[in-house]
């Protein structure tokens, strides 16, 4: 650990000893308390970021404490100092906050480095500090909650092991599992949310401030001379699921190592047999239960993840003999219900053995980003608009009770081919055969050009689909089924970018009981039509029945292709104090 802050840093001889583990938020929000009532009179009303006045405010008071210290002499410096000490962690617990919130206001919160640096050693780790490039693997991991949030971490290794967790200013970059990257921005120390990281770091996704400069694994293998977005999706995936508890609570086994094996590689497995077409499967074998030395008061879900290898090999395993390792527990303090590496090959399933949870996840490692829905008021697809997180209730990957993945993450995964979703470019009838049958040459989706972003040249998408109550889509049948068995699906995505899924509402406020239920009939039924004036789009559901469905589709031969304001602001991320002579944009 100091090895690289060593060098990273050049702190003062001192620094290393007062760095600590990862602050837990216990702490953080006992000191943000106090913070909170020292600003509060400071705080004006009307004002939409207090948190913004309030970061601004407290490196001010710091830097002016610190010239405050620097004259002070005999019993008075004691005294200046630990004034100083107290005020750099009040100013800590806030900055840590910022990492969560709003972690682009900490560029106005970083102190000239002639003043850091005169800063005394005592307070040294409790400063934001300039990172200058600096390489490493990147993952991404979900970690879903039972009551519908969910937190995307973004966890940054070095090459000699130190963790951090990395947050970006803007919408942070999709890339390929364990890529190596190379970021610069800013580290503050010891601020991680929970005990598995070491700080983090604050990046802005721009040019020169973040480079993917190699990606990870190869991909499967399909049958087509096609290559898929995600890499390894298809085929058999060997899965070793661990069954764990806690040297607090030895005794709590809530299921058998057979019912774990049964939803597992019985009832997941044929869901995923199911909507890969046969391209993919889950196989392999459940240790059963073993206690590590952890409590569950604790979430450390990588310390139990190793704990769990170890006594699986104790007891005849290999986990790297297998493709994907899965963790199951009585609940614990993590509060996630599971957790999952997006294109990796390690899930933690907590306080459950729900089909959803799991097959959920799992998805995640194939790759897989939530699939979310628009809401739009009384509107489909325009007006006012808001992203509902999992809000897609006919999919996996949303709330849909396993139901098949829509088709913008069967195209992403290649389990649905160029062939199977027919582009539409000209206006005509087109039929869909039932999403959940094999593919034989029928359109198995429709997708429609809605515009073209003229910055990045990416395409957004209206996908069509035809859902029929056939093998695990008879579970839709808790939606409406008189509205998604008799009507078109639709779907808004952006190629390229893998957290862009969004079902659209074809019958907006149809329940006055508000956007959950609103959200239960989202289908374009028989005899009813939607259009975009935007786009020129325009479809008319015309036959729903057991064969298939049919449609009237007009289209606009040039899409609409969408422009990129530009806003100049004076210098966003420059703090106000820079020292003078210094250069801004």
């Amino acid at each position: 650990m100091g090895q690289f802050m060593t060098r990273l840093l050049d702190l003062s001889t001192g620094w290393a000893g007062r760095f600590g583990p990862a602050k837990p938020r216990r702490f953080r929000q006992i000191l943000r308390t106090g913070l909170m009532v020292l600003l509060s009179a400071a705080v004006t009303p009307g004002h939409t970021t207090p948190s913004q006045d309030q970061a601004a405010q407290m490196t001010q008071a710091l830097i002016a404490q610190q010239q405050s210290f620097g004259k002070a002499q005999g019993l008075n410096k004691a005294n200046q100092l630990e004034q100083l000490v107290e005020l750099a962690e009040q100013r800590y617990a806030l900055l840590s906050e910022l990492v969560e919130s709003d972690p682009a206001q900490l560029f106005r919160a970083v102190i000239p480095e002639d003043q850091r640096q005169g800063m005394p050693a005592e307070v040294q780790d409790r400063l934001l500090n300039n990172l200058d490039m600096i390489e490493g693997r990147l993952q991404a991991r979900y970690d879903d909650y039972e009551n519908g949030t969910h937190q995307l971490r973004h966890l940054f290794e070095t090459a000699i092991g130190e963790r951090f967790e990395m947050h970006f200013t803007g919408e942070p970059p999709v890339f390929p599992a364990g890529s190596m990257v190379r970021a610069k921005g800013l580290l503050l120390l010891g601020s991680g949310d929970s005990d598995d990281t070491e700080g983090d770091l604050i990046v802005e996704p721009g040019a020169g401030s973040f480079e993917i400069l190699e990606c990870c694994e190869s991909g499967g293998t399909s049958s087509a001379s096609y290559t898929p977005e995600l890499a390894d999706t298809y085929g058999d995936k060997t899965t070793l699921v661990m069954l764990v508890n806690f040297r607090n609570a030895s005794g709590d086994m809530p299921w058998s190592a057979a019912q774990v094996e049964q939803v597992i590689f019985g009832d997941i497995n044929a869901f995923f047999v199911e909507a890969s077409y046969g391209q993919a499967s889950i196989s392999g074998a459940v240790v059963d239960w073993t206690t590590i030395d952890q409590d569950s008061t604790t979430c450390l879900p990588d310390e139990l993840a190793s704990m769990a290898n170890d006594n699986a090999i104790a007891n005849g395993y290999d986990p790297l003999g297998y493709n994907r390792l899965v963790y199951v527990f009585p609940k614990n303090a993590c509060g996630f219900s599971g957790s999952a590496y997006i294109g990796g090959n390690i899930s933690w399933i907590n306080g459950t053995i729900d089909n959803r949870v799991i097959a959920h996840e799992l998805g995640h490692n194939l790759g897989l980003y939530h699939s979310e829905s628009l809401e739009c008021g009384d509107q489909v697809a325009s007006g006012s608009c808001s992203t509902i997180y999992y809000g897609d209730t006919l999919d996996t990957m949303g709330t849909g009770n396993n139901a098949h993945f829509n088709a913008f993450q069967k195209e992403r995964l290649g389990w649905l081919l160029p062939e199977d979703i027919v582009e539409v470019s000209s206006a005509g009838v087109y039929q869909l055969k039932p999403y959940e049958t094999a593919p034989d040459g029928s359109a198995m989706a429709l997708k429609v050009l809605r515009s073209i972003n003229a910055a990045t040249g990416q395409k957004n998408w209206l996908y069509l689909e035809y859902r029929q109550p056939i093998g695990f889509d008879d579970n839709l049948a808790s939606v409406t089924p008189s509205n998604i068995y008799n009507g078109v699906v639709l779907h808004a995505a952006t190629e390229g970018n893998a957290s862009s899924s969004r079902l659209l509402d074809a019958n907006p406020n149809s329940d006055a009981r508000g956007n959950y239920f609103d959200w239960l009939d989202p289908a374009l039924t028989v005899g009813n039509s939607y259009s975009e004036s935007s786009s020129g789009i325009f479809i008319s559901t015309d036959i729903a029945d057991s064969v298939g469905s049919e449609m009237t589709i007009q289209v606009d031969a040039s899409a609409c292709t969408a422009g990129t304001a530009t806003l100049l602001l004076d210098s966003p991320t420059v703090a106000p104090w820079v020292s003078a002579g210094t250069t801004v944009n």
